[in-house]
């Protein structure tokens, strides 16, 4: 799963759980209601642990909402900073071009395969020569790991 796809899930996940809340304390204030009700007309002594207990789960489920509800104001925060942030960039520097991959269809001399591979499609390589050890591509297509050998 890429970043964007964690970041996606984890708030759709967070609103998600932030429905429920808003539902089940709904659910908690009618509760409080009619137990109060009950509570005059039968008496205190027999309500009065079940409205501490829900208080208490009500006081819970609030908190929990209000860090939800924090949490997803932050991310539109940093989201709206970051869109700014490449606008100006985008203004000093001009549009970010990725490079695009070296493509082979055969590993470049001193690579080897980490797996063997079920295929001869075109893999992807660094295209700055592996500076950086440990140098590793991965073939998506055939899920052939390649390691640059010692040279």
């Amino acid at each position: 799963m890429s970043a964007g796809e964690n970041l996606l899930h984890v708030l759709n996940t967070l609103e998600s759980r932030a429905v429920v809340l808003e539902c089940e304390l709904r659910e908690i204030d009618a509760d409080i209601n009619l137990n109060a009700t009950m509570a005059r007309k039968y008496g205190d002594d027999f309500f009065a642990e079940g409205a501490a207990r829900l208080t208490q789960t009500r006081t819970e489920k609030q908190h929990r909402l209000g860090e939800i509800r924090a949490q997803l104001s932050d991310t539109s925060h940093s989201v709206r900073q970051g869109k700014q942030l490449l606008g100006t960039l985008s203004d000093d520097f001009g549009d970010p071009v990725a490079p695009p991959p070296v493509l082979f269809d055969e590993p470049p001399q001193g690579w080897r395969a980490a797996q063997s591979a079920s295929s001869h499609r075109a893999r992807s390589f660094p295209s700055d020569g592996c500076r950086g050890d440990p140098c590793v591509a991965f073939d998506t297509m055939s899920n052939t790991e390649w390691k640059r050998s010692s040279m």
